[in-house]
């Protein structure tokens, strides 16, 4: 079975995820109606990470959260279990699960990701 392929500039989305991260912000709605892209640029795209509402400060060694928090289906299997989950560790997953969605849909015009012109494609 062959993996699928996602262009390589969406890949800049886990360094974006890693970028936040050593700034202490988490996201934890990350998905694919919170994905902006930019195709203005001929030679690439660009991914910009949107809605910060839930987002939230921490630091490794805080206390774990709690409680269910992001959009279901898109959220880390220990968050929808609602036990103690490190925001940070939920956020990659959550890219993760949302690159391996975008890489699976064959056609991106066929899905509603929000462009920079604020169009959908």
């Amino acid at each position: 079975m062959e993996c699928p392929q996602l262009p390589g500039d969406f890949i800049s989305s886990l360094y974006a995820i890693a970028f936040l991260h050593d700034l202490d912000i988490t996201h934890r709605d990350i998905k694919p109606a919170n994905l902006v892209v930019d195709f203005t640029i001929k030679t690439s795209i660009k991914l910009f990470i949107i809605d910060f509402g839930v987002g939230k400060q921490y630091s490794d060694g805080d206390p774990l959260c709690t409680g269910f928090c992001g959009t279901e289906g898109w959220v880390a299997p220990e968050v929808a279990d609602d036990t103690h989950w490190n925001p940070k560790s939920a956020d990659v997953w959550a890219m993760a699960y949302t690159l391996r969605y975008l890489a699976d849909v064959s056609d991106f015009n066929s899905i509603a990701i929000k462009t920079i012109d604020g169009f959908t494609s």
